[in-house]
């Protein structure tokens, strides 16, 4: 079902624009790389990783700086088209100052696992890219995990 509020995303399709995609790492990760690059065709893509620094909390469950610029390079292999960005810093803050500093066309985002306790502390990284990003968000859907596609 499409929102009504929210326009579909345009190609950008000349050389000159710019998709700037965030990256987790997570499910649907993939599919958001291979929508931007869908979308771009001759324009440029920039993924882009945030490790938090705000949240001790997180500390457990963060990807170390070598191992997300390990993922990234490893992307990058894959799709030797793109450009690969590491940050720290509050992920929905940074993404929307890349995407303001670059000028970016599109932002290209995973759907959010959202729950109701994200919902509660001010939503999820995607809620607030959405709300605050200088050009239009675009949301693919997650992949379905192995265990997910058993149960259908």
């Amino acid at each position: 079902m499409t929102d009504p509020t929210r326009a579909p995303a345009p190609p950008v399709n000349d050389s000159s624009s710019l998709v700037v995609v965030p990256v987790d790492f997570g499910p649907g990760t993939e599919a958001a790389v291979a929508a931007a690059l869908s979308i771009a065709q001759d324009g440029a893509v920039r993924l882009i990783h945030v490790i938090p620094d705000d949240d001790p909390w997180s500390v457990a469950f963060q990807v170390t700086s070598t191992d997300a610029y390990q993922r990234l390079a490893a992307l990058q292999r894959d799709h030797p088209n793109v450009e690969v960005d590491l940050r720290r810093g509050v992920p929905s803050e940074v993404i929307v100052q890349v995407a303001e500093r670059l000028a970016a066309d599109l932002v290209v985002m995973r759907a959010a696992d959202s729950t109701w306790w994200t919902r509660l502390l001010g939503g999820s990284v995607v809620d607030q890219v959405q709300t605050r990003a200088p050009c239009q968000v675009l949301i693919v859907p997650r992949e379905a995990s192995p265990a997910e596609m058993a149960l259908a």
